[in-house]
C-alpha cells in the first residue's frame, strides 16, 4: 500500500491497484479507467485487456463515469450494454473527496449465473478500502497534468515554443556527439490575419486547433510539434536528413491545402502553409542556428509566392560555427 501513497506516474499506481485487485478477485480482465477532459476515455492500468475486450471495457467505463454509479454489474454484458460478448461485468467508481476520480472495470469469461449484487455496506467499505489509492491516482493525475500544461499550447495541444527548444537543444547535442541527422520545419499560416479580420479570433482559433489536427496526424512518434506563436509552428525531427524533411514538409503543405477549414460554418475558409526546412547531416553548432536557418528559409517562401517550402542553404549551418566560436 505504501508505494500507491508516494506521488508516481498515473500508470504506476493504477498498475498496482489492478495487481492488488487481481489478487483478490481473480477476473481475467481488470482495468482502471479514467475521462479525459476532452471526454476521451484513457485506460491508466490493465490485465487482460484484449483487443476485443477493449471496446466492452471502454464503453462501460464511459456509461459509470457519466453517471457516476458507485456500483455497476451485468450478468450478459452484450443484453445490458447492447455491445461484446454474453460474459459478465462488474465496475465500481473511484471516488475521492465525493468527486469521481477513475473507474475500476472487471469482465468475466462467462455470464453469470445471476446479476451480481453491491450493498451500500459493501459500497461503503470498497470505497474505504480504495481511499488510500484512488488518493494517490488523483494527485499523481493532477502532477501530470500540471507537468503537461508547463510544456503544451494550450488552444491546440501541441508543444509549446519553449518545450521545442528544449527538445531541439537535446537533438542538436545527441548530434554533436553522434553525428546522427538532425532538421527542423518551419512554417507559418499565410495570410492568416485576414482569417482574424473576417471570421473573428474564435473563429480563427479553431483554424488553428484543425491546422494543429492535421499537422500532428503527418508527423512520426518521436517528432517534436510545436504552434511556435500565433499561426508559426514548427517541428524538430530527429534522425532525419534533409530529403525526409522535405518530403515531410510537402506532405503538411499538401494536406493544409486539400482541407476545408470551418466546414460547418457559412463560409468554409481554405489556408495554406508556408515552410522552411533546416536539415544538419553533419553536428550542427547549435540549436539556435538551425532554428534560424529554418525560419529564414521561411520567410523566403513567403517573399516568393507563398504555399511552398525551401530549404535552407548548408552555409547558413556553416556560418553558425563561426558565431559560435568569436
Amino acid at each position: 500500500m505504501r508505494k500507491v501513497q508516494t506521488p508516481t506516474a498515473p500508470n504506476a499506481v493504477a498498475d498496482t491497484i489492478v495487481e492488488w485487485l487481481t489478487r483478490w478477485l481473480p477476473l481475467p480482465c481488470w482495468v482502471v479507467a479514467v475521462q479525459e477532459p476532452t471526454g476521451t476515455i484513457r485506460v491508466l492500468g490493465a490485465r487482460g485487456l484484449t483487443p476485443a475486450r477493449r471496446p466492452v471495457v471502454l464503453a462501460i467505463a464511459r456509461r459509470t463515469l457519466q453517471a457516476g454509479d458507485p456500483f455497476w454489474a451485468a450478468r450478459d454484458v452484450r443484453r445490458a450494454m447492447g455491445i461484446g460478448s454474453a460474459i459478465a461485468g462488474v465496475a465500481f467508481v473511484l471516488v475521492d473527496r465525493r468527486r469521481a476520480v477513475a473507474t475500476l472495470v472487471g469482465l468475466d469469461s462467462a455470464p453469470a449465473v445471476e446479476t451480481p449484487r453491491c450493498s451500500r455496506t459493501l459500497s461503503r467499505e470498497l470505497g474505504l478500502l480504495f481511499s488510500p489509492m484512488v488518493y494517490a491516482l488523483d494527485v499523481s493525475m493532477h502532477l501530470e497534468r500540471a507537468q503537461a500544461l508547463s510544456v503544451t499550447d494550450e488552444l491546440t495541444g501541441l508543444y509549446n515554443a519553449r518545450y521545442l527548444r528544449r527538445a531541439l537543444a537535446q537533438e542538436v547535442a545527441r548530434s554533436q556527439r553522434t553525428g546522427r541527422p538532425v532538421a527542423v520545419l518551419f512554417g507559418d499560416l499565410d495570410h492568416f490575419k485576414r482569417v482574424n479580420d473576417t471570421y473573428g479570433h474564435l473563429l480563427g482559433d479553431q483554424a488553428l486547433a484543425e491546422t494543429a489536427d492535421l499537422l500532428r496526424s503527418a508527423v512520426r512518434d518521436g517528432d517534436v510539434f510545436a504552434r511556435y506563436g500565433g499561426d508559426e509552428f514548427a517541428a524538430v525531427l530527429p534522425d532525419t536528413a534533409e530529403a525526409s524533411a522535405v518530403a515531410l514538409g510537402t506532405r503538411l503543405i499538401e494536406r493544409l491545402a486539400g482541407h476545408t477549414f470551418l466546414a460547418s460554418e457559412a463560409e468554409p475558409l481554405r489556408l495554406t502553409i508556408s515552410i522552411g526546412v533546416a536539415a544538419a547531416s553533419n553536428p550542427p553548432a547549435s540549436a539556435g542556428a538551425l532554428l534560424r536557418a529554418a525560419d529564414q528559409a521561411m520567410y523566403w517562401v513567403k517573399a516568393h509566392g507563398r504555399n511552398d517550402l525551401h530549404v535552407a542553404s548548408p552555409r547558413i549551418a556553416r556560418a553558425s560555427r563561426v558565431e559560435k566560436r568569436r
